[in-house]
């Protein structure tokens, strides 16, 4: 059994190269952007998707999630960073590989934990964000 040796299930995902990721975890980075924009969906009962659903649902003034009170300047400021990360996630990292083929995307290891890492922030928020009616 020597290092030629090899059998392939053709099942099995192929595993990334650290140095440069093409498969699982550029995937999971993909699949962890599309869950969060379906999950903000959910949670703020909206039709809308990509970065118009997180510039809707986030506004301070009239959005329905809402993280901070959104009545000092300081909560209004903290509201609208969050609308512009999530409108910033689908624009720079969900829509390029949702357009067009993965490959012609390129992206390092280090950015796709990064974005993981970005993501898993983005649901901290929506998690304690609160749904308040428009009515």
């Amino acid at each position: 059994v020597g290092s030629e040796m090899c059998i392939r299930d053709s099942s099995m995902k192929e595993l990334d190269l650290l140095s440069h990721p093409q498969f699982v975890i550029k995937e999971a980075q993909e699949l962890a952007a599309k869950a969060y924009n379906a999950d903000v969906k959910i949670k703020s009962n909206s039709t809308k998707d990509g970065e118009a659903l997180m510039l809707e649902v986030w506004a301070p003034e009239k959005g329905v999630l809402k993280v901070t009170q959104c009545v000092s300047e300081t909560d209004k400021n903290v509201q609208d960073g969050i609308k512009f990360l999530g409108a910033g996630l689908m624009r720079a990292i969900r829509n390029p590989t949702a357009h067009e083929p993965a490959l012609d995307w390129p992206i390092s290891k280090e950015d796709c934990l990064d974005i993981l890492s970005f993501i898993t922030f983005l649901y901290r928020q929506l998690d304690k964000a609160v749904y308040f009616s428009k009515n």
